[in-house]
């Protein structure tokens, strides 16, 4: 049974590398030529208590942006500090800056939803409010929803890259979006199923939206659930590494624990509320198959930590560490840094100061096998009794780094 622990995230491993690669070579080894079509589109950027950043990632998105028919709108999202007085004068300041001002927070997708009715654009893309893109990055996801093979895509989920990386927790942060976030959507993608878009930069087709009922007000990760709803409606979700997002992530261990808790509870949510896909006329074999492995990774988290207690007494107490545990140890590692080294080769176009996390890559490794599991244990009684007792799903921002204002 022990050693069925160490299986488990060596072939998972084996499939974000196999798969990613293939992706790299049917997507990201090709020439992509701009839309000749530049449709209108609206950005939606959601504003709870964030007078520290705004100002700035307005600004940076008005400069970058290399994209002439768009409109930005903030919203405020029953801020209690001065948010609503810096969007007003941001309106003032720049033609393109519109404001949706919601008096009571009820949670971001309650926000999204707003926002998006207040738009005037078929297309939307969501970012938070700390978060830039690239110059190109509207035209790289637009194209994925443009000319008649595409008018199934309900949304594209850009490419996020951790901005602030003076901390130790940040530059770890760095590694996980490169070797396993970029990668695990990278191999899902030529699955077709997307377990969840990434709510800090992603576009909508807002029909596919009104299709499926807006965002999920009732769950912790909008991101996650409206991802399940689109896919379960028939809506395809694509990757595009080529809309690289700047995103700020949390620079302390509280924070971080708290924003991965509730990954983890949104990811328990999302599974109670779809378990009828098994059922004859819910059935998608894509979304099985997702489900699955969601599952699994579930029951290894809780075996893991189960087992965890045993192969420390046997290996510190007892001294009897086998030749075998020893071997698959070298082996995930090997495969843990393999992932990073593919992850750097393909990102490094996009930031070649990636390279400089390279020494953080093994204190990822033991990271990566003590919080997350630990976080999605503690979530599944939270995931439980929010998925029973349903009602508004309101949270916080965990505290980021960066420059502030």
């Amino acid at each position: 049974m022990i050693y069925l622990l160490f299986f488990y995230p060596i072939f998972m491993s084996l499939i974000w590398i196999v798969f990613s690669l293939l992706f790299s070579i049917k997507k990201e080894l090709i020439f992509k030529k701009s839309p000749s079509i530049e449709p209108f589109i609206s950005i939606l950027i959601p504003c709870y208590n964030e007078e520290q950043h705004i100002n700035q990632t307005i600004k940076q998105l008005l400069s970058t942006i290399d994209y002439p028919n768009y409109e930005i709108i903030t919203i405020n999202d029953g801020s209690s500090d001065n948010t609503l007085k810096h969007l007003i004068n941001l309106t003032n300041q720049y033609q393109k800056v519109r404001v949706c001002n919601v008096e009571t927070n009820l949670g971001k997708a309650h926000a999204l939803i707003q926002g998006a009715i207040f738009s005037k654009a078929e297309f939307l893309l969501c970012l938070d409010a700390d978060a830039t893109v690239d110059k190109k990055a509207l035209h790289a996801m637009i194209r994925n929803f443009l000319g008649k093979s595409n008018q199934d895509v309900g949304a594209v989920t850009g490419n996020p890259i951790v901005k602030n990386r003076k901390t130790f927790i940040a530059k770890i942060q760095t590694v996980e979006f490169l070797s396993i976030i970029g990668l695990i959507k990278r191999a899902q993608s030529i699955f077709g199923t997307l377990n969840t878009v990434s709510g800090v930069c992603v576009m909508y087709r807002k029909g596919a939206l009104l299709d499926v009922g807006w965002w999920d007000q009732e769950c912790i990760t909008e991101d996650i659930s409206v991802t399940w709803r689109l896919q379960r409606n028939h809506w395809r979700i694509l990757f595009e590494p080529d809309a690289v997002c700047w995103m700020l992530v949390p620079e302390k261990l509280n924070s971080l624990f708290k924003q991965r808790l509730r990954w983890s509870q949104g990811g328990i949510e999302v599974l109670l509320k779809n378990s009828d896909i098994f059922l004859g006329h819910q059935f998608n074999f894509g979304l099985v198959v997702l489900y699955l492995e969601q599952l699994s990774s579930i029951v290894w988290s809780v075996l893991w930590y189960s087992l965890l207690p045993i192969i420390i007494a046997k290996g510190l107490i007892f001294r009897d560490i086998q030749m075998i545990t020893l071997i698959l140890t070298v082996i995930i590692t090997t495969f843990s840094i393999f992932q990073y080294l593919l992850s750097i080769f393909i990102n490094l176009k996009y930031d070649f100061k990636l390279l400089g996390t390279s020494f953080f890559a093994i204190w990822y490794i033991l990271f990566y096998w003590v919080i997350n599991p630990l976080t999605l244990l503690i979530a599944i009684p939270y995931g439980i009794r929010t998925h029973l007792k349903g009602g508004q799903a309101v949270w916080e921002s965990p505290d980021r780094g960066g420059e502030k204002e």
